[in-house]
């Protein structure tokens, strides 16, 4: 007597074909919020290092007679600087907090030296706001090394310190600002937005977010429209000293 046997079912071409379709389905699905989840997490660890930065310059700041770190600092012989991160690398002792996680440019050469070569470009992804630099720009004025004071903030919530920025192996960007109110950009441009400054741009990697260290310490991730609300001078009122 023979024994009797199952018999095997083969998957035909079509249910192959529907499997590999719920598949790719599924991955079409999956795949962008997986994106996005690592983003937020990329967001979350900038915002970390905005945090440090921020410690560091108040720590700077208790140091040097509650004075603003300046955006750079040249010597009177004017045949050498350096710039914010240099500054304030001793209190904050970490090289990554300059780099941001969400940014594709490479332009990370860091000496944090307080003798550089005017052609020795200070890189990284975040700039200070320069109206805080008192005099302005350091290379007309070498003789003026004091940053604006903490004092004369009006409200320091409101009022922007350092924000994710873009980098440049052949400019120094390491601030951002606007002399005058013809030099305000009207508003952001460009995918991803940025805002653009004098020195620098600033720029919206984070999930169409820029993440923003404010003066009271406190980081945000916001719009870039966000920062474009103009006070009764006309002026961008969340990048000037003065109540706007």
């Amino acid at each position: 007597m023979y024994g009797v046997h199952d018999a095997h079912h083969a998957f035909s071409l079509i249910e192959l074909l529907v499997v590999i379709a719920i598949i790719a389905i599924l991955a079409a699905i999956l795949f962008p919020v997986f994106a996005r989840a690592r983003e937020n997490a990329r967001r979350t660890s900038c915002q970390s290092n905005l945090k440090q930065i921020g410690l560091g310059m108040m720590q700077y700041a208790q140091d040097y007679d509650e004075s603003f770190v300046r955006d750079i600092y040249v010597p009177p012989t004017n045949t050498s600087f350096y710039t914010w991160p240099d500054a304030i690398f001793p209190y904050v002792k970490s090289e990554s907090v300059f780099v941001c996680p969400s940014s594709i440019e490479t332009y990370h050469n860091f000496k944090f030296s307080l003798v550089r070569s005017l052609t020795d470009f200070s890189t990284g992804n975040y700039a200070v706001n320069a109206t805080y630099s008192d005099s302005g720009d350091a290379y007309n004025s070498p003789g003026q090394q004091s940053g604006a004071k903490f004092s004369s903030l009006i409200q320091p919530s409101e009022t922007i310190w350092c924000a994710d920025a873009t980098a440049s192996a052949t400019t120094l960007s390491s601030s951002f600002s606007w002399p005058n109110l013809a030099s305000q950009p009207v508003g952001p441009t460009g995918s991803p937005e940025r805002l653009n400054g004098t020195g620098t741009d600033l720029i919206a990697r984070h999930l169409e977010t820029i993440n923003v260290l404010y003066c009271d310490g406190h980081v945000k991730a916001r719009k870039i429209s966000q920062l474009c609300v103009r006070g009764l001078s006309n002026q961008l009122r969340q990048f000037t000293l003065e109540d706007d």
